[in-house]
């Protein structure tokens, strides 16, 4: 690809890829630019605390501030005090609404989120700011003019208002540019569904692409009749769309074109 000049900027893989270890998928893909997206397994669906040193308000060094990992992303600790850690997770036959609806609570646990702040540094570290630092939740210890306030205490630390730095081993695995669960996941993550319907066509529904398709050796001559496989299923595509629409057939000649000739 790199001899072609294609530059590829994103990954949009099945778990059969994703769930691989970190060094032999999502490090080498980000070592090269290259943004993971993915989906979990039921067993990445933890939550887990992790302590950071971090400069919390009025860059006062803060060390040990509970930072939580939930779902493959990093929050603010006073998300446990919510009813938004344990969500259902998305299961096959759920209708487009359910799923909207499903999307819809992910989505509240937005303004609790750290989200990174600017590109990782040369040694592949970035900063990410906390919900209260960046006014989306109104914290005791943090406090600001954001509608969401917190049920944090000044007894007790949080990391509301801190700012992390997140190593590029943290979340290595599962980092991706949107949480997971959220509306602007599933829109990024569902089009995978368009390239898997047309893998389908390709090996089974329409073409039969599978072993002995072709009667030919060499990648080269191989290359070239399944290039016209391709083309006949996007031309049938291309037809079933303008039958659906009820357009003219842009193959047949017109009759005013005949009297033309």
């Amino acid at each position: 690809l790199e001899e072609r000049n294609i530059v590829v900027t994103e990954a949009l893989a099945d778990r059969a890829y994703t769930d691989a270890i970190d060094a032999n998928y999502a490090t080498p893909l980000r070592d090269k630019g290259i943004e993971v997206i993915l989906d979990l397994k039921s067993t990445d669906h933890k939550v887990k605390r992790r302590y950071n040193g971090s400069t919390g308000p009025r860059n006062q060094r803060t060390p040990g501030v509970p930072i939580i990992q939930l779902d493959g992303w990093l929050y603010s600790s006073a998300i446990l005090q919510t009813d938004l850690v344990k969500l259902p997770t998305f299961r096959v036959g759920m209708t487009l609404e359910q799923k909207k609806a499903l999307c819809a609570e992910y989505d509240k646990r937005l303004p609790y989120a750290f989200l990174p702040v600017g590109q990782p540094d040369e040694r592949g570290k970035q900063r990410w700011f906390g919900p209260a630092r960046r006014h989306k939740v109104d914290c005791v210890n943090y406090p600001n003019d954001a509608p969401i306030h917190t049920a944090c205490t000044e007894e007790e630390s949080c990391s509301c208002g801190a700012t992390i730095t997140v190593p590029p081993d943290w979340l290595a695995k599962h980092r991706q540019r949107y949480p997971w669960g959220t509306s602007a996941w599933a829109a990024d993550y569902s089009r995978r569904s368009a390239v898997e319907s047309f893998f389908a066509l390709l090996d089974v529904h329409d073409q039969q692409v599978q072993r002995s398709y072709t009667k030919v050796f060499g990648l080269t001559p191989n290359s070239i009749l399944i290039a016209f496989a391709l083309a006949a299923i996007n031309i049938k595509r291309a037809d079933e769309w303008r039958l659906l629409h009820e357009l003219d057939d842009p193959w047949v000649m017109d009759e005013r074109d005949e009297d033309a000739a």
